[in-house]
């Protein structure tokens, strides 16, 4: 039973090969058949057109002749045998020709279309008026002969058709007409030409003008109408004059094959047609035979393909059966047996080789095995150990793994733990959808972020600060599978900064105040400076002023100064005035510049001693 499992290769193999070859088999079958079909089709459109042609032929040749032989017979009545009855009927008895051409009796009418005397008897057409008679009439009025359309017979009471034809007295005038009526419910010429058609086909003739049936293989037919136009166009075509071939439904939902011809002298058609059943029965004779042989050659290929399959993958048989019991009994893998040289030979010596390779492999790969060991060791001893917090995730943001550092943050105790959660479950849910979007920013782009600092809210409430690193983790293809983050808390560098940027705004401000009261200071110095220099300036006036008007007097009194004695001693009092008056000069001349010198050295003292202040407070903090 296991050979015929499906997923045994010969099994699929062998379905396969049978599903190609019967579907190749059918599409020939096919093929053929519709190639069958349309050859015989067309082959039988032939055959049909000649022989409703050959009918159509027949009948109007047998139309002509009758009407020929009325018209001879009429040329030779005798006006006076028109003029007694009993007389025009023993003429008319004695024409036994006319009885053979027309199974429905023939009869003579005067000028007036009344019937005079007829033939049979029984038939009592005399002294019946068919001047209604549209051939009659035809026949007396315009002196031509004549077909009727497909009537019911006034003596008879069954489907017919006549023909008529004038008489004519010796100077050429119309004196009545002979008739010749054809029974389509009796048997007549029409029936001894259209003989049965093949087993089950027959003949139809149509009048196209009437757009009725005249009469047909099957009797019951008989002044049948035609279908309403398009019902069936083939139909309608052939009404219209179309003569040849087409294949349609008939009245009776029969599908047929027909072939029609005109009868040019009535305006009818004669049709033949075959039902498609008994025409195509060949076809489906072959069909079945095809599928006979189809099964027989099916089950046939079938045994072969799998006779052949099972004799050329014995090796493989062999080879999987090695395989499986040395995987179940725990022996280790040695070259399979081989025993072809074919392309499954191939396959076993390529898998021997491989074989031979891969434990040469398994050696190299047991040595460094170790190694290896110690090296993940080491790597995991690191990552615990590491002073950072490091972890890792997936492609969605899961947690593959952390050190212990990073799985306590997050409110773990290990960090198995956390493995397949991710931001939502940890202890900082509330930065999780920030948390988030940075990863996949990072993975989207494969760009790291380095360095960057974010705050985190731990699981008992604390705010604390990070300084996180995100590179992408990608795999031997270079595609981003996930990503690897570790950070170091800085909280208290955080905090460090914090205080010392409060100091600095703090020591803006003392800088500012120091700065506010030094330009106070700076402003008075200058206002003293000023009004020192303007007190010097009013001493100056007021002290050089008058020594100038002493001098000048003086100097007045010495040119009106006469005695010696008086001249020696204003020189001498001039000589004091210009020393006093050098001396007022460098006094004021130095008051001034001690003046300005002291405000110059009053504001580095003030600002040395902020300056020094400053320095203390600094070194102080």
């Amino acid at each position: 039973m296991n050979t015929f499992l499906k997923h045994s290769l010969k099994t699929r193999v062998t379905l396969f090969t049978l599903l190609i070859f019967i579907l190749s088999l059918w599409a020939l079958a096919y093929y053929a058949s519709r190639m069958l079909r349309t050859n015989m089709e067309q082959l039988l459109s032939e055959q049909q057109l000649s022989t409703v042609s050959l009918i159509a032929a027949n009948i109007n040749q047998e139309l002509d002749e009758r009407m020929r032989a009325l018209e001879w017979i009429a040329a030779d009545f005798d006006e006076n045998e028109l003029k007694s009855a009993p007389v025009l009927q023993d003429v008319l008895e004695r024409r036994p020709i006319l009885r053979l051409m027309f199974n429905g009796g023939f009869f003579v009418t005067d000028a007036e279309g009344m019937a005079i005397a007829s033939v049979p008897l029984a038939a009592n057409r005399a002294g019946i008026n068919y001047m209604a008679r549209d051939y009659v009439a035809t026949a007396l009025r315009a002196g031509k002969p004549a077909f009727s359309s497909v009537i019911i017979g006034k003596a008879l009471q069954v489907p017919v058709f006549g023909l008529a034809v004038p008489i004519r007295n010796s100077g050429g005038q119309i004196i009545g007409s002979l008739v010749g009526i054809i029974n389509l419910t009796a048997e007549n010429f029409l029936d001894r030409i259209m003989v049965p058609y093949a087993k089950t086909g027959g003949f139809v003739i149509v009048s196209r003008l009437q757009k009725m049936i005249v009469t047909a293989t099957d009797k019951s037919r008989v002044m049948e109408p035609a279908p309403a136009p398009g019902v069936i166009p083939a139909i309608d075509r052939f009404l219209e004059g179309y003569e040849g071939s087409a294949n349609f439904v008939n009245p009776r939902g029969k599908e047929v094959f027909q072939s029609v011809k005109g009868i040019p002298l009535v305006g009818w058609y004669v049709g033949v047609q075959l039902p498609a059943e008994e025409a195509l029965a060949p076809i489906r004779d072959i069909q079945k035979r095809m599928l006979v042989a189809t099964i027989l050659l099916t089950l046939l290929a079938g045994g072969m393909v799998w006779w052949m399959l099972r004799r050329q993958l014995a090796p493989v048989a062999v080879a999987a059966a090695a395989l499986g019991t040395r995987s179940t009994t725990g022996i280790s893998l040695e070259p399979l047996p081989n025993t072809t040289q074919d392309e499954i030979g191939q396959l076993i010596g390529s898998f021997n080789h491989l074989l031979i390779h891969l434990q040469q492999r398994d050696q190299s790969l047991s040595a460094m095995s170790a190694e290896l060991v110690d090296a993940r060791d080491l790597l995991q001893q690191i990552i615990d150990t590491a002073p950072v917090r490091v972890f890792w995730k997936d492609r969605d943001c899961r947690y593959l793994g952390c050190n212990p550092a990073f799985a306590r943050d997050a409110g773990k105790q290990e960090p198995s733990e956390l493995i397949g959660q991710d931001d939502f479950a940890m202890g900082w849910a509330a930065q999780a959808d920030l948390y988030r979007a940075d990863d996949e920013q990072v993975m989207n782009s494969g760009q790291p972020r380095i360095g960057f600092e974010e705050p985190q809210t731990t699981p008992d409430g604390k705010t604390i600060w990070l300084r996180t690193s995100k590179v992408p983790l990608r795999d031997t293809s270079g595609n981003v599978v996930g990503i690897l983050g570790l950070y170091e808390d800085i909280t208290n560098r955080k905090h460090t900064e914090l205080e010392l940027d409060e100091h600095r705004h703090h020591l803006e401000k003392l800088v500012e105040s120091r700065t506010a009261e030094l330009a106070t200071a700076k402003e008075a110095a200058e206002a003293a400076s000023r009004a020192k220099s303007t007190f010097l300036a009013n001493m100056s006036h007021e002290l050089r002023t008058p020594m100038n008007g002493i001098m000048g007097m003086l100097e007045m009194a010495k040119r009106r100064m006469t005695d010696p004695a008086g001249l020696n001693q204003l020189g001498k009092a001039r000589v004091a005035a210009d020393h006093l008056l050098g001396v007022l000069n460098d006094i004021l001349d130095i008051s001034k510049i001690e003046a300005e010198r002291m405000v110059l050295e009053d504001a580095p003292l003030r600002l040395g001693t902020v300056l020094e202040n400053l320095r203390s407070m600094i070194g102080h903090r």
